[in-house]
Parts: C-alpha cells; structure tokens; sequence
C-alpha cells in the first residue's frame, strides 16, 4: 500500500431542504470525486440518499458510497 494522509472536515446543515441548496455550494469547493459514510439504512429509506445523489451527479462529482 502507497503511504498517504487525508484530512476529514465535516460540516453538517440541518434543515429541510437544505440538502439540495446547501450540498450545491460545498460541491464548489471540493474536487471531482466525493466520499459519502452513511450508516446502515435510515438515509437511504428516508430518501436522503437518492437527494443527494442526484445533486452530486448534477454537479458532476463522483460518489464512492461506504
């Protein structure tokens, strides 16, 4: 394995909504590809997921889900 170091902010927006308009102005600042850590099944049941997904696809990022 290739030796590295990552940071890992977070920032959390809360709100309903927010999602869409929010998640569109940090996918200006990052790269093109994004990592999503979600838990066991609440975000995608709620149908968060698929929000954001599609936002992050509209921005032409790529997601790698874990």
């Amino acid at each position: 394995m290739t030796d590295f170091t990552f940071t890992f902010p977070t920032r959390g927006h809360f709100g309903q909504g927010v999602a869409a308009s929010d998640l569109k102005k940090e996918l200006n600042g990052l790269g093109c590809r994004v990592m999503l850590c979600i838990g066991l099944g609440s975000v995608r049941s709620n149908g968060l997921y698929d929000e954001v997904k599609g936002v992050m696809e509209e921005a032409s990022s790529t997601a790698a889900s874990s």
